[in-house]
């Protein structure tokens, strides 16, 4: 299956949800924010979201410090 992950296209045996994608990126899912097609995913629904075929993902890592 194919996804869009951050601009570069990924290609996947099977749908990952958003944890697996997290970790095959090696972000912290604590530490992120994700969008499926422009629509952010609530943190406590990364366990059971999977991306469909196509579907672009944004993986964003917010900026802290002042």
């Amino acid at each position: 299956m194919l996804l869009i992950v951050n601009g570069e296209k990924r290609e996947f045996e099977r749908p990952p949800t958003v944890v697996e994608l997290l970790a095959l990126e090696c972000e912290p899912a604590k530490h992120v924010l994700v969008a499926i097609n422009g629509v952010f995913v609530p943190a406590s629904e990364f366990a059971a979201t999977r991306p469909a075929e196509g579907d672009q993902v944004e993986i964003i890592n917010p900026i802290f410090g002042g």
